[in-house]
Parts: C-alpha cells; structure tokens; sequence
C-alpha cells in the first residue's frame, strides 16, 4: 500500500501533460515600451479633447522608430482586438513611447469615446 501511495506521488509531482505548454510557440510581440527620453521618438500622437480625435493619427513610421502617445485625463489609447499588438495601451493622463519592431498598421481606439487611430509601420 505504501508503494502504491508513493508511485502516486511520483505521478502527481511530474503533473499532467506538458504538452501544451511546450508546442504552443510564444506570440511575437510587434513593439516595445521604451523610456522616451533615451529614445527620441519619430512621431507623436495625442488625444484632442476640443476634437475627440487623436492628433498625429494616422501616423507612418519605419520598422524600429518609435511613436510616442499622449493622452488628456479624458482620453486613452486601448488596442484594437484584431491587427493591433494587445500592449499598444496607454492609461489617461499618460505619455509613452513605443517602438515598432513588425511592419503592419496598428489600430487604436478611445476605449471611452470609441475614435480610432492608427500607426503604420513600412
């Protein structure tokens, strides 16, 4: 009985199938946050509360270049759900700087408000 107690232990320590998390590939991310005074940025989009509209939008870039967004306390910048990078968020009354590692048009939103914007990277 002890053996059998023990061989179930072994079995529950090693878990299930791994097999998942091994096949599954990890999802490229298309731009990444940096600091923007180490990185001048190439462009600037900020939200325009008068308009309600994102100023500097569209925006095109080259792969590598960095865009940096600025919000009011009224306005965000939430990803869209198809065709955008999920990281592309910027909370209100917030500025960041993001380069753009993949070409692609990435979509944004007022998440509020619902106008869009976009950045595409050539």
């Amino acid at each position: 009985m002890l053996r059998l107690s023990l061989l179930a232990l072994v079995v529950a320590a090693c878990g299930g199938s791994t097999a998942a998390a091994i096949d599954t590939p990890a999802q490229q991310s298309t731009l990444v946050e940096v600091s923007c005074t180490s990185i001048a940025p190439t462009a600037t989009v900020m939200t325009n509360d008068a308009t309600m509209s994102y100023a500097g939008s569209p925006a095109t870039i080259n792969m590598g270049q960095v865009v940096q967004f600025t919000t009011s306390a009224n306005h965000n910048v939430t990803a869209n759900t198809t065709g955008s990078d999920p990281k592309l968020n910027v909370d209100f009354a917030t500025t960041k700087c993001f380069m753009f590692t993949s070409t692609g048009t990435f979509g944004f939103h007022c998440s509020v408000h619902g106008f869009t914007g976009s950045v595409t990277v050539q």
